[in-house]
């Protein structure tokens, strides 16, 4: 099913932009999968689902091997993905485009530190270094995105918004920022 249900829904917006791209049905069935790519790149949540499925199977199906392979594996998927990624950039504003760079970013380095963090022949303090490292660059990450999407969060008359103005008015009228 992880193969073959994300190439049907390919399939159907493939279909359904050749006939009716801007009609409201095809919105709703799918524009949750192509809102926020370049018009080019519409197919671009695909690639980055095939990316997770691969890492997923890497990580599952290869347990038999080295953990050291199974990272430099995992390394070199994430160096592709950073450098397409950062040479067509798919989204369509500068702010999903940094998020998606970092992300990537962030998870190369935790594949990095976890090289160490595993390697069960390092020194102690160098394994919980490289744990902090992890646990530093992925708070960092999470952190830049709450900052980058509470503007969308915090949007007047947005469902969080709304919800926000009627469980704590006083908080939303003091952060709301559209």
């Amino acid at each position: 099913w992880g193969v073959i249900a994300p190439l049907l829904t390919f399939r159907f917006i493939v279909r359904g932009r050749r006939r009716d791209n801007e009609s409201r049905g095809f919105r709703l069935k799918y524009g949750y999968v192509v809102k926020g790519f370049k018009d080019k790149y519409y197919y671009w949540e695909l690639i980055v689902l095939y990316r997770k499925i691969v890492f997923a199977i890497v990580t599952i199906f290869l347990n038999s091997i080295e953990r050291v392979f199974q990272a430099l594996i995992l390394f070199m998927i994430i160096l592709v993905a950073i450098y397409i990624h950062n040479s067509i950039n798919p989204y369509n504003s500068k702010a999903l485009n940094d998020l998606e760079a970092r992300s990537l970013v962030v998870s190369l380095i935790t594949v990095y530190c976890g090289l160490f963090y595993v390697n069960g022949g390092m020194a102690h303090w160098i394994r919980m270094f490289m744990l902090s490292g992890i646990i530093l660059f992925n708070a960092y990450f999470i952190g830049f995105w709450a900052w980058k999407t509470s503007p969308l969060v915090f949007k007047k008359g947005g469902a969080a918004y709304e919800l926000g103005m009627r469980l704590c008015p006083e908080f939303m009228s003091k952060v709301s920022l559209g």
